[in-house]
């Protein structure tokens, strides 16, 4: 994850309202179907608040990577090449394919984006 973002919301959480984070959350789910089922990995949140209007923007960006066969061969290289370094595999490869890509994004935009009472 953008370690600039995390960094910002420790310091000014994201707080939404019950109903924006559900629609958030819907549309984040039904665009991750969408780029795991046209094979892409390594996307990103692009979130921006308009202050004036107290509203969030956000948009999914850095969609066009597909996981082709050279991704593959990435990620079992840094898998491999962390082992032989004998280091701690408890940090995620950043390339991984779709199914997991797509999950590892909808767990961190639910825990990243909190809802707030009415």
């Amino acid at each position: 994850l953008d370690d600039n973002f995390l960094s910002y919301i420790q310091q000014s959480p994201l707080y939404l309202s019950e109903q924006t984070k559900r629609v958030l959350s819907v549309c984040i789910f039904n665009d991750t179907v969408f780029l795991n089922k046209v094979n892409v990995m390594d996307y990103s949140l692009l979130v921006g608040v308009d202050e004036d209007n107290s509203t969030l923007v956000v948009g999914i960006i850095d969609y066009i990577r597909q996981y082709t066969m050279d991704k593959q061969a990435e990620t079992y290289y840094k898998i491999a090449m962390d082992r032989v370094a004998m280091k701690s595999t408890s940090d995620a490869p950043t390339v991984i394919p779709p199914p997991e890509y797509k999950k590892r994004f909808r767990e961190a935009m639910a825990r990243d984006f909190l809802a707030v009472p009415p």
